[in-house]
């Protein structure tokens, strides 16, 4: 990311509220300086630029964001979204070649819109590429330059919202890259659904269904903090919300099906859910549960180095942050339609290579001047020397190489060691009450990776669960996140049939890796003390591991890890 480490303003907004966030960018991404959320009062009409853009402009000062380089994005329901294969071509043909193909499937000029086009990967030209292709209406993005121009912003690029959606997505999670992600941002009146393969956006749709906004009751209406966002309430037993996801599952499970269409043998790996209504917790829930995967809502702790809390506040900020980590990017895998891509005439490809072959025949001449002036008394006796120092310098080689190998062996023998009662102890306390869930079998297991000399030892722990309702199976995988607990995956929910009169309903499981344990003396010794007053508290609750009918626990360390924890909710 380069633009000259100036600071920058990406806005986003709907009908109901306006997101800003001001960075800083940096070698290896961004700093987030502040990011604001503003509530749009209803008499503010977002289809007139001269009345939006000065609510633009008077949010930035009471908020007292000083920057006017800004960058702005449009909504998916403004975009004719297309995806074009390529065939192999060098980076200056690509926009005539893509011009002429969607110019054919537009239902408008092309004259009529500005086209943009962003790859899927870095551009080899002697290889085939996909390219995402977008038009946008010309009078859409005069409405943006309007906007910017009464707000007072230097508007330098608007983007595509999907595609920043997609950029934060994959600074934020780490599986993004080689999974099939379902990305869903709810609104008030439109829902942005996307589905990303191996990191390229391969679908996306917006659907039209009314969500209610929860708001907590505050003083000031305009919000200006470092991070702020609208305040969610219990609307459980609201009805209206419940009838409002229902719609919103409906949309979301015809779009997936709608990709499936050109993909037949797709199914959803992992669920983001971003967005700010209020009621993205309970949307990942039904999510994880319809499509029998991971649902997590979107958190950019890790991309922005935050508390977990404050990254808990941007979760309506993913498409203003993606503006922001994507912006400087190489132009061919970035939208930009305020300044598209354009094919290139050929004078102009001659008179770019005019300097490039002065410049190379200048530094022929140069080099040969040089080589002769400096190296043709002696260059033999120096190469001799070199080749002497070489043979000098190879033992010694071939002696660390083989220390090394051996530090090598003793760094994977000492990994596989691992501490399971510790491990046991960790969870009994973030596992809920066995009204709420049943542990029935666990198992841990170590095994081998990587080739000969450089293995590592990975271990694993395997559970298989029983709980009253939907939706624990997702809390028991957060906590045991936030303990460490690596690659933690939550099975699918399946009802349990013929089991009349139990409080447990369904079956599932949870899969996870095992967090390597911290050395040092000071360490061990804390973490020894801690296990031992743990387990003191344990003996003392006296708590028996009540055992269902009919199910046997299996003969091995399962039974002992099964116990161990069931006086928080587990049984063996």
């Amino acid at each position: 990311m380069a633009f000259g480490g100036k600071k920058l303003l990406t806005v986003d907004w709907d009908t109901q509220d306006l997101r800003m966030a001001l960075v800083q960018p940096r070698a290896n991404g961004i700093e987030l300086l502040k990011a604001v959320s503003v509530p749009i009062p209803k008499e503010i009409a977002t289809d007139q630029p001269e009345r939006f853009g000065a609510f633009l402009r008077e949010a930035i000062r009471q908020s007292r964001i000083g920057n006017k380089h800004a960058v702005f994005c449009v909504p998916r329901e403004q975009v004719v979204l297309n995806t074009i294969n390529l065939p192999p071509s060098p980076a200056d043909d690509l926009p005539a070649i893509i011009l002429n193909q969607i110019a054919r499937e537009l239902p408008f000029s092309s004259e009529q819109a500005s086209i943009d086009f962003a790859l899927s990967s870095d551009h080899d030209p002697k290889e085939p590429s996909t390219a995402l292709v977008a038009a946008v209406r010309n009078e859409d993005v005069d409405f943006y330059r309007k906007v910017a121009s009464e707000a007072g912003l230097s508007l330098s690029r608007i983007g595509l919202r999907p595609y920043a959606n997609r950029q934060a997505i994959m600074a934020c999670v780490s599986e993004a890259t080689n999974q099939t992600m379902l990305v869903v941002e709810s609104g008030p009146h439109h829902t942005e659904i996307s589905v990303l393969r191996d990191g390229a956006l391969v679908f996306s749709r917006s659907a039209t269904a009314t969500m209610p906004v929860l708001r907590e009751e505050r003083l000031d209406n305009n919000q200006d903090s470092r991070i702020t966002t609208p305040g969610v309430l219990d609307a459980r037993e609201s009805e209206h919300t419940r009838e409002a996801i229902s719609r919103l599952m409906v949309e979301i499970i015809r779009s997936f099906e709608a990709y499936r269409a050109t993909d037949t043998s797709a199914s959803v790996d992992h669920i983001v859910v971003c967005g700010a209504t209020g009621l993205e917790a309970e949307l990942a829930q039904s999510l994880a549960a319809r499509f029998a995967a991971r649902a997590e809502l979107f958190a950019p702790d890790r991309a922005l180095d935050l508390s977990a809390n404050r990254a808990k506040e941007l979760r309506g900020f993913s498409a203003v942050l993606g503006l922001a980590m994507g912006h400087g990017r190489d132009p061919l895998v970035s939208f930009d339609f305020l300044s598209p891509k354009k094919p290139i005439s050929r004078r102009t490809v001659r008179m770019r290579k005019v300097p490039r072959v002065a410049l190379t025949a200048a530094f022929l001449v140069a080099a040969i001047g040089v080589t002769y002036g400096k190296f043709v008394w002696g260059p033999m006796a120096q190469a001799d020397a070199a080749l002497e120092a070489y043979k000098k310098d190879q033992p010694q080689e071939k002696r660390i190489k083989g220390l090394k190998s051996l530090l090598d062996i003793v760094e994977s023998w000492d990994e596989a060691d691992q501490y399971w009662p510790e491990t046991i102890v960790k969870l009994t306390k973030v596992f809920p009450d066995s009204d709420q869930v049943q542990v029935t079998r666990m198992s841990f297991s170590s095994d081998e990776r990587g080739r000969k000399g450089r293995r590592k030892y990975v271990a694993t722990l395997d559970m298989k669960l029983r709980t009253a309702k939907l939706g624990v199976v997702n809390e028991i995988t957060e906590k045991l996140r936030e303990l460490g607990f690596e690659d933690v995956i939550p099975g699918s929910e399946s009802p349990i049939r013929g089991r009349g009169g139990s409080i447990y309903k369904f079956d599932t499981s949870i899969r996870a890796q095992i967090p390597k344990r911290k050395r040092g003396k000071s360490t061990i010794a804390a973490e020894a003390a801690e296990n031992d007053e743990a387990f003191d508290d344990a003996a003392d609750a006296d708590i028996e591991a009540p055992v269902p009918e009919n199910d046997v626990a299996p003969a091995n360390e399962s039974v002992t890890a099964a116990a161990a924890i069931s006086g928080r909710g587990a049984s063996s």
